[in-house]
């Protein structure tokens, strides 16, 4: 995200950190894996803006619940 300021460095956190949780699959190793992987995320989809950024965060969330879900659906039994 672009910007500068403290309250956009608090936003830029709290959505990486929700990118993390977010992620199911593959299940992440660690609380280090989970940040690795949510920065690689939204830095892909460079949002520049905080609204872009909570956007991305959703986007990134509903992705990786929707195949998790389309998954298990397929599943025997």
């Amino acid at each position: 995200m672009q910007g500068n300021g403290h309250s956009r460095l608090d936003a830029a956190d709290r959505f990486m950190v929700q990118v993390g949780h977010a992620l199911v699959w593959p299940k992440p190793k660690d609380a280090d894996d989970h940040l690795i992987r949510a920065s690689a995320l939204i830095a892909e989809m460079a949002p520049q803006n905080v609204t872009e950024a909570m956007l991305a965060t959703q986007m990134i969330a509903a992705n990786d619940a929707a195949l998790m879900f389309l998954g298990r659906a397929t599943l025997d039994n």
